[in-house]
């Protein structure tokens, strides 16, 4: 990448320095940005090591095991669905 603008936070980009799929959770200044894998610690990130992931790779950084976030995904839906099964609080 040459730019933080064409960077999305939230995103999933490659680190052609240490060959793996990181998120962007936010710019640092023009130059760098947050990323995090997974369980490991948030660390900047210069923005030219960054490229766009492709879609296996994407996959496979989903796919992963050890990462939580399926879990958080079906506790929201579930929380989501008791929500909506709750009866509609009393008017004035």
């Amino acid at each position: 990448m040459k730019s933080t603008k064409q960077i999305k936070n939230g995103s999933l980009y490659f680190n052609k320095l240490k060959n793996q799929v990181e998120r962007v959770l936010g710019k640092i200044n023009s130059g760098r940005v947050w990323t995090k894998i997974h369980d490991e610690k948030i660390e900047d990130t210069k923005i030219r090591d960054l490229r766009l992931a492709s879609v296996h790779e994407v996959n496979g950084y989903l796919n992963d095991r050890s990462m939580p976030v399926g879990s958080i995904v079906r506790a929201a839906i579930n929380k989501r669905v008791a929500l909506a099964s709750l009866p509609p609080l009393p008017s004035s």
